[in-house]
């Protein structure tokens, strides 16, 4: 069961990146971990994305 929801997380992460059009997603990741309850399980979704510069100076 717990493949539905790692789709749909996975599904919305996408839309997200569809969204922001001048993002360059660089890494995703999914990880299954243990909830509040002990029979509850959470999906947690790590998205790292780049913007381009729009003043053309380095900001890092």
């Amino acid at each position: 069961m717990h493949r539905r929801y790692r789709g749909r997380c996975l599904q919305q992460a996408a839309d997200w990146c569809r969204q922001a059009q001048r993002a360059e997603v660089r890494t995703l990741a999914l990880a299954r971990v243990p909830g509040h309850r002990e029979d509850v399980w959470e999906f947690s979704v790590t998205l790292t994305v780049s913007f381009p510069d729009e003043t053309g100076g380095h900001t890092g």
